[in-house]
């Protein structure tokens, strides 16, 4: 069984391969409905298109919408969770879940990263922040001090209304740790 696409290749569904369509091949698809588009044709078309059209951006929404709060709120419930988690591992210096906690800040943190365009600039400042100073740590070497000044930092600073006071606070708050910000920006640093 064949199938044709729109980039120019046939496709073998039975025997999973692909071969560029040759010239003649083309001749008898022109009248078939999955004809290809013709390269010629679509930058003519391209051309067309004004320059206003071109510089109009779709503007981001000023607001998020209800999933977007849904989905933040989830991830930074999930992260006050796995805080709590490297907290109690640390008291109980159990390496294994000092670990896998700090693995699923890092990873919440990157999910909130996504949702930085919905967010005051203060807020998107912030996470990008804490993604940088615990990109490198090693979770299961955190002391009883980093991990509850690591918690402290995301009750106090991980909301929605945040201004460059709170950037700052978090900033002092993961130097006065021994962590480093600025350190995806100039390199790792030991």
């Amino acid at each position: 069984m064949n199938a044709f696409i729109s980039t120019g290749e046939n496709v073998d569904i039975k025997n999973n391969s692909c071969n560029t369509i040759i010239s003649s091949e083309i001749e008898p698809l022109k009248s078939s409905y999955y004809a290809p588009i013709n390269i010629e044709t679509s930058n003519i078309v391209e051309k067309q298109i004004t320059e206003k059209e071109k510089s109009r951006d779709i503007p981001k929404p000023k607001h998020p919408v209800s999933s977007q709060i849904y989905a933040i709120n989830k991830y930074i419930g999930n992260i006050k969770l796995n805080v709590n988690k490297l907290v109690d591992a640390t008291n109980e210096d159990d390496r294994i879940d000092k670990g896998n906690a700090g693995m699923l800040i890092l990873e919440c943190l990157g999910k909130l990263w996504e949702y930085r365009g919905v967010q005051p600039e203060s807020w998107g400042m912030i996470i990008n922040f804490l993604q940088c100073a615990l990109y490198n740590v090693i979770f299961e070497d955190i002391t009883i001090e980093q991990s509850n000044t690591i918690k402290t930092i995301f009750e106090k600073y991980l909301h929605v209304a945040t201004d460059s006071d709170d950037i700052n606070g978090v900033l002092e708050s993961l130097e006065n740790i021994g962590f480093d910000p600025w350190q995806v920006l100039s390199g790792f640093r030991e």
